[in-house]
């Protein structure tokens, strides 16, 4: 059996965890299901078992072809000593980040925009439902994925603190993903845990992993997809049922991450049968029942929001716009124009072709919230890339060579979804790249280790490698620095670490205002529609979930409107004067008391608390 199959077991094992979780919750919900922590523990315990069942029982079918190994002598020695710190590192990062995850308030704008209020809404309901939600937050019924996680272990654990850790439930997935691409390469153990272990050098997974943007998982299940995708193809294509689910439920999981996941599924899946159908010809047609099975966990797992979405509103990826060139087939909003307008200014004065390559070679490279671009940190531009084009040669002149199909295969797949990535100047949208960059290098330098002559230069190479690995590690640790260093309140008498909760942070003018405590303190409130930074608010109010229930006023409310919000037990309202800049009298009629934000710092709020009965003359 192949030395990387521990590794396969592992991958297999955590995708299917991740994919059983997300049918149990998505589908249960859709069946009306509460998902209180008795049901969501059962959910929980049963995909454990059944992807440690998966993984202990996969076969890797490369197990039977002969790999290369390690080179002996000092320069073995010294990469499985430099694979291992730089596994130690990896997990140590990992955990930090857990650490920050749980002592800092959700602090960025699209998680306090729409990803929190719908694990909020969620938490109300007491399942994952369709979210009659008002125009001002269309996005809550955006397929959801890492939300429908993060708010499932939610209601196991009940811990408010880990809102915004749901990204890092994906790290293993990312790395696993890696270290299976390295070894279907051909590279050996210790350089394949090698490249998994470099994933923490990209500073954009690193910044954005302890936020609810949800990015970094994304690049999770896309880097899941194409190991899974090497291991159905390759060495000749497997013949195993295994493979094939754990393609389709990689598939599932990249879907229902978010809407972009649809089109890379369907890439990925026409560079299969292409493929299929080429390498096989005539037999390529008793492939169908692994298709099928392929097909069925894919929809399975992540098609819950497109069937939803579908029946709904006529429109499979609600709210989101799909159109083929000027002819709009589903209407909603322009997600390249939504992009397209965060692109600094000066990026824009290059070409278009020149704007993603130019972003990488930002002077500093690591970025922490929400940064458009740079990220993929001085490893990529530096190492990755020259690793790749040096492959790329290789190929070229060694057609007959044992991992050229496999490379060319994963990178065209790549060049594929880069295509088809809008807007992918912005390194968030684009870290799942290191799915080539990083098994290409390891795979390089390991044919220079066996190439060179005599021991000492082998030295040179696992020395190279060292150096990536310090390189690495170094971005990493200044980027969480910058998120460490975000929010952070002064040291306490104890020396321990404080930061500012999301309204101290995103409204500090509110913080301590008189009365206040009472609003929040309130289980049922009312809401006007929503301004820019009104959405903001509305992030603040959803922690912690399913606290209060958020009643939502018609634009211009009248009496029976404000009647109607009473009878719902309302006994606040938060008016939104950047949406509605004016309060009519019969509002008025109905306030108790009013709790004004200070003049001039910018907030437009207005907090009031509603008269018991009736108006008030």
């Amino acid at each position: 059996m192949s030395a990387s199959c521990p590794a396969v077991r592992w991958f297999a094992g955590v995708t299917v965890f991740l994919a059983l979780l997300q049918v149990c919750t998505l589908w249960s919900g859709a069946l009306g299901l509460v998902l209180g922590r008795g049901a969501s523990a059962a959910f929980t315990a049963i995909s454990l078992l059944a992807a440690a069942l998966f993984g202990l029982s996969f076969r890797d079918e490369a197990g039977d072809r002969r790999r290369p190994g390690s080179v002996g002598g000092a320069s073995g020695v010294l990469l499985r000593v430099t694979t291992a710190v730089a596994l130690a590192w990896t997990a140590l990062l990992w955990v930090r980040l857990w650490l920050l995850a749980a002592r800092r308030a959700p602090y960025d704008w699209d998680g306090l925009y729409y990803h929190l209020p719908a694990i909020h809404e969620w938490a109300v309901a007491g399942r994952v439902s369709w979210l009659a939600s008002p125009p001002d937050v269309p996005f809550v019924n955006y397929p959801m994925g890492v939300e429908a996680t993060t708010f499932a272990l939610h209601r196991l654990h009940g811990a408010e603190a880990l809102l915004n850790a749901g990204n890092l439930w994906y790290w293993p997935l990312a790395v696993l993903a890696v270290v299976v691409i390295a070894g279907r390469l051909g590279a050996s153990t210790a350089w394949s845990w090698l490249a998994g272990a470099l994933v923490s050098g990209s500073p954009v997974l690193v910044a954005q992993s302890p936020t609810c943007y949800t990015d970094p998982a994304f690049a999770a299940t896309v880097l899941a997809s194409l190991a899974a995708t090497m291991l159905v193809l390759f060495p000749a294509g497997s013949s195993r049922v295994g493979p094939w689910a754990l393609w389709g439920a990689a598939l599932g999981l990249m879907a229902g991450a978010k809407g972009s996941g649809v089109p890379f599924a369907l890439i990925n899946a026409a560079m299969v049968v292409s493929v299929l159908a080429w390498r096989e010809r005539s037999a390529a047609a008793r492939r169908w029942p692994q298709l099928l099975l392929a097909a069925g966990a894919a929809v399975a797992t992540g098609g819950y929001w497109y069937l939803r979405n579908a029946l709904l509103t006529g429109n499979p990826v609600h709210p989101i716009q799909v159109a083929i060139g000027h002819k709009v087939i589903f209407p909603g909003y322009d997600h390249v124009q939504f992009s397209e307008a965060n692109l600094p200014a000066w990026l824009a004065a290059y070409p278009t072709w020149l704007r993603m390559p130019v972003s990488w070679l930002q002077p500093d490279a690591p970025i922490h919230g929400y940064a458009p671009t740079g990220g993929l940190g001085y490893l990529w531009p530096v190492a990755c890339v020259p690793a790749i084009a040096v492959l790329a040669v290789l190929v070229v002149r060694r057609r007959r060579d044992s991992f050229a199909g496999a490379y060319l295969f994963l990178a065209g797949l790549v060049t594929m979804l880069l295509a088809a990535q809008t807007s992918a100047w912005w390194a968030r949208f684009t870290v799942w790249l290191i799915g080539l960059g990083l098994p290409a290098l390891v795979v390089l330098l390991q044919r220079a280790q066996a190439a060179a002559r005599p021991g000492p230069v082998r030295l040179l190479v696992v020395g190279a490698a060292l150096a990536c690995v310090a390189l690495s590690g170094w971005e990493g640790n200044r980027t969480l620095a910058l998120e460490q260093a975000e929010g952070r309140l002064p040291a306490t008498a104890s020396g321990g670490a404080a930061y500012r909760t999301s309204l101290q942070y995103i409204f500090p003018e509110l913080d301590g205002l008189p009365g206040l405590e009472r609003f929040l303190a309130a289980e049922t409130i009312g809401r006007t529609r929503w301004g820019r930074l009104g959405t903001l608010m509305g992030g603040v109010l959803s922690q912690p979930p399913g606290q209060r229930r958020i009643v939502v006023l018609p634009p211009h409310p009248g009496q029976a409107d404000l009647a109607a919000l009473r009878a719902a037990g309302a006994t606040w309202l938060v008016w939104d004067l950047e949406a509605e800049p004016d309060v009519p009298p019969h509002v008025w009629a109905w306030v108790a008391e009013q709790i004004a934000a200070p003049a001039g710092t910018g907030s437009a709020f207005l907090f009031l608390r509603l008269a018991s009965s009736g108006p008030v003359s």
